[in-house]
């Protein structure tokens, strides 16, 4: 699992709501498989000008048995650290990273529609 800090560039869909809150960019968590140094990606995020990997703040290794009582602890941790460096609320931060998700569901849910 990787932390990365997700910006318009590298997850297509949040820059608007990033715009909003005066910010370019806010950690946000991914997983992905990593075997002999390589990584990859089965989560089906759309490409953008950039990748999430090459934004990593920070790598935690996890494994699939405990992956949901680790992430969002360390996903939470990073958001507050990155917070109080930029002088804002971790509430704050917190609520545009799920502004965030939310827009990229949306944007999933156009684009599933769009293609049928």
């Amino acid at each position: 699992m990787g932390i990365y800090e997700m910006s318009e560039e590298n997850t297509p869909g949040v820059g608007a709501v990033l715009n909003a809150a005066g910010l370019t960019s806010i950690p946000e968590t991914h997983c992905y498989l990593s075997i002999e140094g390589k990584r990859f990606d089965f989560t089906g995020l759309a490409a953008g000008s950039s990748s999430p990997i090459a934004a990593l703040l920070a790598e935690h290794r996890v494994s699939p048995t405990n992956l949901l009582d680790i992430k969002v602890k360390l996903h939470k941790d990073a958001i507050t650290v990155w917070a109080k460096d930029r002088g804002i609320s971790k509430e704050l931060a917190w609520a545009t990273r799920e502004a965030c998700i939310a827009a990229l569901a949306e944007r999933s849910a156009i684009e599933r529609v769009s293609s049928l």
